[in-house]
């Protein structure tokens, strides 16, 4: 196996990452070969390893190197308006941008097939890690809410099961009219910040 300096590693890691962001949110991991990540690398099946213990590791370095700057763009959407409900609203039409403009990010979440397939390639621990890159930073925000007195004094892990059912409509949206699907992805948005914020339901007030 060959030796490659520093330069080379970084310049290398960089087309392993580049063509695995594309072929990754085309295709999915259990798609791409290792032949289809190495080649505009420029390297050997076997160099690959001395980066990446998998093509899996792979997809999930590229997933967490995303989450970082996802989770503070919808935790800012969250925070700007002056009620929750508003915030609760930003926020999922925000995870719905996101869901619209990052295609690996779309891919991980619609296909609970090849994440079964990635859990069973590199095991739970990995997995985690990116589910909960993203999953922390909502379960403070949803913790902190709950502190005030502003939302549902539920389960955080139960509200944060209900928020991402809510933005499940726009991985479906090729089912939808293209007139009926704004329609229901606004209407489902706008009935869940209202469901679980306090101020329409005045009885769930702690704070």
């Amino acid at each position: 196996m060959p030796s490659f300096t520093s330069a080379e590693r970084d310049a290398i890691s960089a087309r392993l990452r580049e063509a695995g962001a594309r072929l990754f949110a085309a295709q999915g991991a259990r798609k791409t070969t290792l032949e289809d990540l190495t080649g505009p690398a420029g390297i050997s099946k076997a160099s690959f390893y001395s980066f990446y213990s998998s093509k899996e590791s792979l997809y999930i370095d590229l997933l967490l190197e995303q989450a970082d700057g996802i989770a503070e763009r919808i935790i800012r959407a969250a925070t700007e308006p002056d009620d929750l409900q508003a915030g609760i609203a930003a926020l999922l039409r925000e995870i719905v941008a996101v869901l619209e403009t990052n295609p690996l990010y779309r891919r991980f979440l619609s296909h609970p097939d090849e994440v079964r397939a990635i859990h069973d390639r590199i095991g739970p621990a990995e997995l985690e890690r990116a589910n909960r890159a993203l999953s922390d930073p909502l379960l403070a925000f949803i913790e902190e809410a709950q502190r005030t007195g502003e939302l549902v004094p539920a389960d955080p892990t139960a509200v944060l099961g209900v928020l991402r059912s809510a933005v499940l409509v726009t991985l479906h949206r090729e089912e939808f009219a293209p007139d009926v699907y704004q329609q229901t992805l606004d209407l489902t948005i706008d009935t869940v910040a209202a469901g679980i914020t306090c101020a329409a339901h005045p009885a769930w007030r702690t704070g």
